[in-house]
């Protein structure tokens, strides 16, 4: 009988995956302490120049573990079991945020498994303590794979420093980003925002603000319940747009014509609506509904109204009414000059999904008054700086160059397969 190979004891170098899920156990237990002492992380903690001192820290800690070839604990730090075991206790916390509700307000709760952070995962100790070692990883396994391959290591190191960059970047710099709401009004000049208690504080953009304009999609008619007002069928509800080139349709079983339709109109009385722009104004049809067995014909206006006008429907029978939807916004665009220190003033068109990058600051349209709608004398903006996100974008491009790397390699080696088979027919 053979000797039985003696068991090592938990760690006894080389540390391995068992040491590594041992130290993320006890990291996330560590983790959960700190949160029931002290509550959820604050990143303004990390506010500068500590962000950056955390970062230097995390380099010059990391890259010498990995050129460490002598020590035990250098190598398991800046091999694959360590952050697999990172990696693995980041999924369980990660399982954890889909599965409970994340509430803004953790101390809210009495519950253990809240104060436990689990409904605030990204601020939550065992969190960041995970995410902090990870970020020590990464360094350490880019200097670890130089100095085993050398230059045959940089695919791996452009893989890892792209990660790095973007989630220090992302994590370090959440402290630093700045984002405000600024409303301007048509035809001002507007550089101050306003917290919630009221006091403002004076930005270094100006914008101005010369027209707001909005697109509107058209209204679709619908009929509702007389006395409840929702939609029918109530299990689906069913709409005929309103388009010129589709005047007819049909709702339940009446056959419906639009013969007029009035984006912006208003209640002129002799139960008839006039075109006119102005604000309370809203969209107006006149439609022709016949019912498809009776051949019962209802015609009438009807205005899905606002605040400044009632809503008319056209009455089809003792419970059910056609009605009109109000028009939604398409598009909306403002008619800027923005003037930055240090920077030339500018005149764009700011639009949703089509924001202004002046200096340091994104500028992106944000709202509007919702009860005027098109007519809105004032614009919403809101205001970004974010002082780390080229780092997140420089960490983008390098995953970008790595992904170049990796298929140049693998048509490189295609390349020599269909060369040797060539050979070997």
């Amino acid at each position: 009988m053979k000797n039985a190979k003696p068991k090592r004891s938990l760690w006894t170098p080389p540390f391995g995956p068992a040491e590594s899920c041992a130290f993320t156990v006890l990291l996330m237990l560590t983790g959960f302490a700190l949160q029931l002492a002290t509550g959820p992380f604050s990143f303004y903690l990390l506010s500068f120049p500590a962000n950056l001192i955390v970062l230097f820290v995390l380099l010059a800690a990391g890259l010498p573990a990995g050129f460490r070839s002598q020590s035990a604990v250098c190598a398991w730090i800046s091999g694959p079991a360590f952050a697999a075991g990172l990696l693995a206790g980041l999924l369980v916390l990660t399982i954890a945020m889909g599965s409970i509700l994340q509430t803004p307000d953790p101390d809210k709760s009495a519950a253990l498994m809240l104060r436990l952070g689990l409904n605030g995962v990204t601020t939550s100790w065992p969190c960041v303590l995970l995410f902090v070692c990870l970020l020590l990883v990464l360094p350490a396994a880019c200097a670890r794979r130089v100095r085993l391959q050398g230059w045959s290591a940089l695919r791996f190191c452009l893989w890892h420093a792209g990660v790095f960059l973007s989630l220090a970047g992302a994590a370090l710099g959440q402290a630093d980003r700045q984002s405000y709401v600024m409303h301007v009004y048509e035809g001002k000049t507007e550089s101050r925002v306003y917290a919630p208690d009221g006091t403002s504080l004076e930005l270094p953009v100006a914008i101005t603000l010369h027209d707001f304009d909005m697109e509107e999609h058209a209204p679709r008619l619908v009929l509702i319940d007389k006395k409840e007002g929702t939609p029918l069928p109530a299990s689906r509800p069913e709409f005929v747009q309103i388009a010129p080139h589709a005047p007819t349709g049909r709702l339940g079983a009446w056959r419906i014509a639009v013969d007029t339709f009035l984006p912006r109109a208003v209640w002129a009385g002799n139960g008839e609506f006039k075109p006119m722009e102005k604000p309370g104004a809203s969209p107006a049809v006149l439609v022709t509904a016949v019912h498809e067995r009776t051949g019962e014909t209802r015609r009438g206006w009807i205005s899905s109204g606002n605040m400044g006008q009632f809503q008319h429907a056209l009455e089809l029978t003792d419970s059910i009414a056609m009605a009109v939807t109000p028009a939604t916004p398409a598009q909306f665009t403002s008619d800027v000059t923005v003037a930055v220190k240090g920077a030339a003033p500018v005149r764009t068109a700011i639009r949703v999904n089509e924001p202004l990058r002046i200096g340091s600051w994104m500028i992106y349209q944000y709202g509007y008054d919702f009860q005027l709608g098109r007519y809105s004398d004032f614009s919403s903006f809101e205001i970004v700086s974010d002082p780390w996100l080229p780092m997140v974008y420089a960490g983008f491009a390098l995953l970008a160059l790595a992904c170049l790397a990796q298929i140049c390699r693998r048509r490189r080696l295609a390349g020599q397969h269909d060369s040797l088979s060539g050979d070997l027919l």
